[in-house]
């Protein structure tokens, strides 16, 4: 039952915001090669296709969001760099190996057991829209990604990757894709 409901989602249906449906399809589903793809052959050779799929959507999730700084706890890896910095040659990129950390504003304080989470920041606070982005949530992290969950995000649940996005007078909603 949960497939199919993924893949009713995962086409748009159900989705009645404009701008949630073309995050959907322009940046999470987009499938057409971007421009710094071509770029990767020296840092993709050794990398698995999860890891390469990573890349490719942190490189248009920041190429989409241009954020001021991008964070990176946990398991970050030379790709996961390189795309973020593809993404947005203007953000400023922090890279942590702690466990520990404060989310959603403080909203979340957790430890992550595995995996990574990437914390991009706006360029302005007032409009711009906070991003999150957390790997291995149907294993490890499973209730780091049920916190999330619980605060008043906008969220993306792509089976292994997790996506929550923070837009002032939004009401929350959950997307299964």
């Amino acid at each position: 039952m949960n497939s199919i409901k993924r893949w009713w989602q995962r086409k748009g249906f159900g989705i009645e915001s404009k701008t949630d449906f073309a995050f959907l399809h322009n940046v999470l589903c987009e499938r057409l090669p971007y421009y710094a793809y071509e770029s990767w052959s020296e840092v993709l050779s050794s990398a698995s296709s999860q890891e390469k799929a990573l890349a490719a959507l942190l490189l248009r999730l920041t190429n989409y969001l241009q954020p001021k700084q991008t964070n990176v706890f946990g398991d970050a890896n030379e790709l996961i760099t390189h795309a973020i910095r593809c993404g947005s040659s203007t953000t400023t990129l922090a890279v942590d190996a702690t466990k520990y950390m404060s989310l959603l504003d403080g909203k979340v304080h957790t430890k992550i057991e595995s995996g990574t989470i990437v914390e991009f920041i706006p360029q302005n606070t007032h409009e711009g829209v906070y991003a999150l982005l957390l790997t291995d949530i149907d294993n490890a992290n499973a209730e780091v990604w049920q916190k999330i969950l619980e605060s008043s995000t906008i969220t993306y649940d792509m089976r292994h990757i997790g996506i929550a996005l923070v837009r002032k007078g939004r009401y929350p909603e959950h997307y299964y894709i």
